[in-house]
């Protein structure tokens, strides 16, 4: 987990408030996605008594080997925002392949072929699901040659000058899906700086439907995941595994549904909502 990613904040949210009606306690530590700190963190808890453990996010290299080190220590375990690397170990995620997919069908819908995606641009599980669920919709239409996907991170400076670089060049896109909502609203405001209209230049699809998401100008269209929801289920997970500190015990991993919220970004006027766990094909 980066907890300088804003999407995090109301998953803790969430997860806090469930294991302290529990009487738990709650210790936040960040690896900033890095394999290394991973890795230190690692070391540490298996020196470190702990009652629970709770993975948010993670990289995609972060797998079964970790996950059985982990294990080993006895220490129940559920993993938030990612599928688990493991069957043993309980999960609470999106379908982030779904999501995507469902992101890239609206644009293709609305007559767009000529779709950017912008991901976060390291090694995270999520970032790599989207990606794969991006290509997958583009392959679907017949559109895999047209489909490009750029490295671009997560904050909104680097979605603006992403983006203000695209627009500088001859074969500039005519949609935007970026890896979240904050890269969609810096692609937002490079887009208006250099005197294109969204939607009618460029559209703009986000990830995630944070609150500001509503109140940009223009409103940005978005993957709504239920972020404070995804914490309750993950706690209340740990606490029932906390409890009962039973092995063999068959690990819960549950899918939660996301939504497509359609807005003045992609279509210049509110629509409506659609559910992205079963995508059109």
């Amino acid at each position: 987990m980066d907890i300088t990613d804003p999407f995090f904040s109301w998953m803790i949210d969430g997860v806090e408030k469930t294991l302290n009606k529990g009487d738990y306690y709650f210790v936040l530590t960040s690896t900033h996605n890095s394999l290394q700190r991973e890795e230190i963190y690692l070391n540490t808890l298996r020196r470190t008594p702990v009652d629970g453990l709770m993975i948010l996010g993670g990289s995609q290299a972060f797998g079964e080997k970790e996950i059985d080190q982990l294990i080993a220590t006895g220490v129940p375990i559920v993993v938030v925002g990612r599928q688990s690397p493991s069957q043993s170990i309980g999960s609470v995620a999106i379908n982030n392949r779904h999501s995507a997919f469902g992101a890239t069908d609206h644009l293709i819908s609305l007559g767009h072929s000529k779709i950017l995606f912008l991901d976060a641009g390291d090694n995270r599980a999520d970032s790599q699901e989207r990606t794969k669920g991006y290509l997958e919709a583009m392959t679907a239409h017949g559109l895999q040659q047209s489909a490009r996907v750029k490295p671009c991170g997560i904050t909104a400076k680097r979605g603006y000058d992403t983006t203000a670089g695209l627009l500088r060049t001859p074969d500039r896109p005519t949609a935007l899906f970026t890896y979240n909502d904050w890269v969609a609203f810096g692609a937002i405001k490079a887009i208006q700086d250099c005197g294109y209209s969204i939607p009618e230049d460029l559209a703009v699809v986000g990830f995630d439907d944070v609150p500001m998401a509503t109140f940009s100008i223009p409103s940005l269209t978005t993957i709504r995941q239920p972020r404070s929801k995804m914490g309750e289920i993950g706690a209340e997970l740990l606490l029932r595994a906390m409890q009962r500190m039973q092995k063999n015990v068959p690990a819960n991993h549950i899918v939660v549904k996301t939504e497509l919220i359609v807005r003045e970004s992609t279509t210049g006027k509110q629509g409506q909502n659609q559910n992205c766990s079963t995508p059109r094909r």
